[in-house]
């Protein structure tokens, strides 16, 4: 008669199967990225997202109401927002608050607090953070620079995505380029040893300290000469079809800053073509600067022209167009050493003058709380000018005044770029891109694609008309030269 029953190694083998099935199942149902952390993840985030929703419907609403609110005035438990569930109120009410306006996770789940950063949410560290950046740093610019609390430049990066989610979030109103300026905090010169190796900018507009989770593209902008004799530009302007496959290209070419030329007459609320080209590039997150070119501004009666007639104008266009029609300041692409009236490298006192300008032009943009932007050669750095008696590099002078300058280094390889801006050039005292890092000045590294007569070094148009996209790779190259030694943005001639 068969032995029918099971052997003991048999069973021993069933009895570990079982354990090793039984231990999977356990995994995937509470383990890290089981199925109930995942489901217990899914709903905290969708309900603390919808309490973040009817917050942010509650400010716009007190917003609407009175148009002196501010958002800051909102603080306490989440009984504070009026549309909110009872029952969402019961259940988070013990760990999310509402501080200045914002939605704050005060709990100390080690879960809770990650998911809440991953939505956005300020946790009570950065947000206790963040009220000592403001205290310290305050709300003058200028102060806060002297004192070495932010960079002198504007945030190098653009703002689109969570990060301009967020920054809305925080200032409870759509961006408005015409007066937000966001500058880099320098962290840990403000809080020292306490500082917790997070990132942050700082709007000039409203005095708010905004944390930066993640960078997106670097600055990369175009200039764009409208004139009326050329079809193709007319057409972009005034064309829906024409100006949306426009912006696909600067799109293939991560271009995110736009300086369109349009004479002082045109920069009026009746040009519905311009005001619906700046919101057609501001619903892409493009921001517009008005481009000028004139070469005779250090005559005296230009100079008032160029400069007060220019912001007031743009100032009173701001004033009357919606947020996203604003113009965020002006290019000055005025090559002003090519009229020979000046006798520019020959005349010192004219190069004091340029310098005047460029100081004058700062100062009133920035009373109007505009930019501004000033393209200039790269040989400048060649010359010097006086001050008080004393000579000093024009280049060296010029990146202690502005915030950006472009130059002009019309090159097609990426040595030759770095032969201008990174090395000393021959005659120079030092390189462009040591007197900007000393000076905590923008460098835009200005390129060409158009067709030049000057030959195929100049300009990337061969290379542009053969493999489409060819400069993106050269500029991703110079860009990791320029890495260690100072932020730098990039400015092509696509139009």
């Amino acid at each position: 008669m068969k032995n029918r029953g099971i052997t003991l190694v048999a069973l021993i083998v069933t009895i570990i199967v079982l354990l090793i099935l039984a231990g999977v199942t356990i995994a995937m149902l509470v383990g890290e990225n089981g199925i109930i952390s995942q489901s217990m993840e899914s709903k905290f985030k969708n309900n603390v997202s919808a309490i973040r929703e009817q917050l942010k419907i509650y400010i716009s609403q007190k917003y609407y109401d009175d148009i002196n609110f501010r958002k800051e005035q909102i603080n306490g438990n989440l009984s504070t927002i009026p549309d909110i569930s009872q029952t969402l109120a019961k259940d988070y009410g013990d760990r999310l608050i509402i501080s200045g306006g914002d939605l704050i996770y005060s709990g100390n789940n080690a879960q809770e607090i990650q998911w809440c950063i991953e939505l956005g949410i300020k946790t009570e560290e950065t947000l206790n953070e963040i009220n000592k950046l403001e205290a310290i740093i305050g709300d003058n610019k200028e102060s806060a620079i002297e004192n070495k609390y932010i960079k002198k430049y504007q945030y190098p990066y653009q703002l689109t995505g969570a990060i301009k989610t967020n920054i809305e979030t925080e200032i409870g109103r759509p961006i408005d380029y015409s007066k937000d300026r966001f500058y880099e905090v320098n962290e840990e010169n403000v809080l020292g040893t306490s500082y917790s190796g997070k990132q942050y900018i700082f709007n000039e507009a409203t005095g708010d300290v905004i944390e930066i989770k993640a960078q997106t593209n670097r600055i990369k902008g175009t200039w764009f000469w409208v004139s009326e004799g050329d079809k193709m530009e007319q057409q972009i302007m005034n064309d829906t079809d024409t100006q949306n496959e426009f912006f696909e290209k600067l799109s293939f070419y991560n271009i995110n800053e736009i300086y369109i030329f349009q004479s002082s007459s045109d920069i009026t609320i009746e040009n519905s073509s311009l005001r619906s080209f700046i919101k057609n590039a501001y619903s892409k997150d493009i921001k517009v600067y008005l481009l000028v070119g004139d070469t005779d501004y250090l005559d005296d009666d230009k100079m008032n022209l160029m400069i007060n007639q220019l912001y007031d104008d743009l100032d009173s266009f701001n004033k009357n167009v919606e947020y996203n029609e604003r113009i965020a300041g002006v290019s000055y692409d005025a090559e002003v050493w090519l009229n020979t009236d000046y006798a520019w490298t020959e005349n010192i006192e004219t190069r004091n003058k340029h310098i005047q300008f460029i100081n004058k032009t700062v100062d009133y943009a920035n009373s109007k709380s505009l930019e501004a932007i000033f393209t200039i050669p790269f040989w400048l750095v060649q010359y010097d000018v006086t001050e008080n008696g004393t000579t000093i590099n024009m280049f060296d002078k010029i990146t202690q005044i502005a915030e950006r300058i472009n130059i002009l280094a019309y090159r097609d390889t990426k040595e030759a770029i770095n032969s201008l801006v990174i090395e000393k050039q021959e005659g120079a005292p030092d390189s462009l891109i040591n007197y900007a890092k000393n000076n905590e000045c923008i460098l835009d590294v200005g390129v060409e694609t158009a067709e030049s007569s000057e030959g195929d070094n100049i300009t990337f148009y061969e290379e542009e008309t053969n493999q489409p996209g060819s400069i993106n790779m050269v500029l991703a190259e110079v860009e990791q030269g320029f890495k260690n030694i100072c932020d730098s943005q990039y400015i092509m001639h696509l139009c």
